[in-house]
């Protein structure tokens, strides 16, 4: 058999290899694209591959899970985005079990829950915070003292309610105990408690309480953070 007989036979041979390959190659990506176009519709391969990495949602970050007031005057509850009766247990769109979505600046940022481990406090931002604590989330007023600080029997720093001080209606505003935290509430009846810094709360008594009268009224039977 002559040299000139064999080549053109071998580039042949190479030449199929290489389109089979090429054919193989391109049958597995269809396979792929068409796997990733049945769950994601349109998205290309790049996107789906991307959307696979899951995010992880941090205090800070914005959300849109949090309490709206209620449009109607008849209706003094908080609503959700959609409209239906705003709860705690159903604020749960910032994913981490730490978190909840805070109303603020008219929209809404994840924040630490009450109760949890939280980050050292920070400056002051537009004037309006020093912590990434949540409050506004559980109810429109009475904890909006809430901070970042070394809680009674315990070495972390948590999220919790300051002991009352100042003036009776900034005590009414800023230092009653949290009650709708949910992992506060699996505590039992009292779990409430651990929403203080010092991890008790009561009402004042006409000795320990405020001096006048005025004060007394504003004050009287609310259950305040304070020391044992």
């Amino acid at each position: 058999r002559s040299q000139a007989a064999v080549m053109p036979t071998r580039s042949a041979v190479l030449c199929c290899l290489f389109a089979v390959t090429w054919a193989s190659r391109n049958t597995h990506m269809e396979m792929l694209v068409a796997g990733d176009t049945a769950t994601v519709g349109s998205s290309n391969l790049a996107e789906t591959l991307a959307n696979r990495t899951s995010t992880k949602f941090k205090p800070g970050d914005a959300c849109d899970c949090y309490p709206r007031p209620s449009a109607s005057e008849e209706d003094d509850g908080r609503k959700t985005k959609d409209g239906e009766e705003y709860t705690v247990e159903g604020n749960t769109c910032c994913q981490e079990p730490n978190l909840i979505c805070e109303p603020y600046m008219n929209k809404g940022e994840c924040r630490v829950r009450i109760g949890m481990e939280c980050p050292n406090a920070i400056p002051i931002v537009n004037g309006l915070r020093t912590t990434y604590c949540a409050y506004g989330a559980y109810d429109e007023g009475g904890s909006s003292g809430v901070t970042c600080a070394k809680v009674e029997g315990s070495k972390t720093r948590k999220c919790c309610i300051p002991n009352y001080s100042g003036m009776a209606h900034q005590a009414l505003a800023n230092n009653q105990p949290i009650y709708n935290e949910p992992t506060l509430m699996a505590k039992g009846n009292q779990g409430y408690m651990e929403s203080c810094c010092s991890g008790w709360a009561s009402t004042l008594s006409e000795a320990d309480g405020y001096m006048f009268e005025s004060d007394q009224k504003i004050i009287r039977g609310v259950t305040l953070c304070m020391s044992q």
